[in-house]
């Protein structure tokens, strides 16, 4: 699976404002977490259908601000 990481709280409104009514999703990823890591590896390997939504990463640690906004 591939992602597009997210950069900032510029990035989800855009995303949001272009998504309409498509829907996106969003792995909020601690590289501080095991759990998250191993989840992280799953979405990896996981092959997509052709009508999943696509697929968006957040490094909660490195990009806190844009983390929380989205809390």
């Amino acid at each position: 699976m591939n992602w597009t990481v997210l950069e900032g709280t510029a990035d989800l409104h855009a995303l949001e404002a272009a998504s309409g009514d498509r829907g996106f999703l969003v792995l909020k990823h601690s590289t501080r977490c095991p759990v998250s890591s191993q989840a992280a590896l799953s979405l990896q390997r996981w092959e997509a259908p052709a009508d999943t939504p696509p697929l968006f990463l957040v490094y909660v640690v490195e990009d806190r601000s844009l983390s929380l906004a989205m809390a």
